[in-house]
């Protein structure tokens, strides 16, 4: 197992971003100007995250266990570490939080029905490089809270 864990964490890595390009390449894009109505066939573009929902699960529970061989190899302070991947948690949980209020604000201003948070205009907000390294900083943060040495 050893011996294949680095290649099946590349793999699920290299699967993870083509389901958050191909989300985001296949969403629906919001313009002011275009008269857009909401269709009932739902969020079509995140079958992609559906899809490779196994890999994408199996990449951050393996960052979790890489998280934990880094610093208990590394010497790093487990407290330290632990911290500052809270702190870096809650700067990208914010930017995020803002980003999403911002466009749900414009979204209320510039469309006559109402929507959720997560829509089909909205795919760009929750399938981004901030909410992957916000789930990565959340890897790291439970990384913390082994017990013991990982297998690797």
């Amino acid at each position: 197992m050893k011996k294949f864990f680095p290649s099946t964490v590349v793999f699920t890595f290299i699967l993870t971003i083509v389901a958050m390009i191909l989300t985001n390449k296949y969403s629906l894009n919001f313009k002011d100007s275009v008269d857009l109505m909401p269709g009932g066939n739902g969020n079509a573009a995140l079958i992609f995250i559906f899809m490779f929902s196994p890999f994408i699960l199996y990449f951050f529970i393996s960052m979790t266990i890489i998280f934990n061989s880094i610093y208990m190899k590394s010497g790093i302070n487990k407290y330290l570490f632990r911290y500052s991947s809270i702190f870096l948690f809650f700067i990208l949980l914010t930017v995020t939080v803002v980003r999403i209020l911002n466009f749900h604000s414009n979204i209320k201003d510039n469309y006559d029905y109402e929507l959720n948070y997560l829509n089909t205009f909205s795919n760009h907000l929750f399938f981004n490089w901030y909410t992957f390294l916000l789930i990565l900083c959340l890897s790291a943060i439970i990384s913390t809270f082994y017990k013991k040495k990982p297998g690797l």
